[in-house]
C-alpha cells in the first residue's frame, strides 16, 4: 500500500507500508532505510519476507530519489 509522509518543511516522502489487518497489541515493525540513490522497490522482496513472518512493514524513497522526487525542478 502506498505511503506518504510529510517532512518538517512540508516536502512529501513517499514509500509503501505493509501492515497486517489483524490488531496485535505488540507487533514489530521494521523500517527499512534505503542505500543512498537506491529506490525502496529494491528492497520489496526483503519487505515481504518480514511481512510474512509477523512484521509489518515500511519501505520509504530518499527526498529526490524514485517516488519521492519532484516532477519537475528549479536547478
Amino acid at each position: 500500500m502506498s505511503l506518504k509522509i510529510h517532512a518538517a518543511d512540508g516536502y512529501p516522502i513517499n514509500g509503501f507500508e505493509w501492515r497486517h489487518s489483524e490488531p496485535i497489541e505488540a507487533r514489530p515493525i521494521a523500517i527499512i532505510n534505503p542505500a543512498t540513490s537506491v529506490r525502496c522497490q529494491y528492497y520489496f522482496c526483503f519487505a515481504a519476507f518480514l511481512f510474512q513472518n509477523g512484521f509489518d512493514v515500511i519501505t520509504y524513497d530518499y527526498r529526490g530519489i524514485g517516488g519521492s522526487r519532484p516532477l519537475s525542478s528549479a536547478c
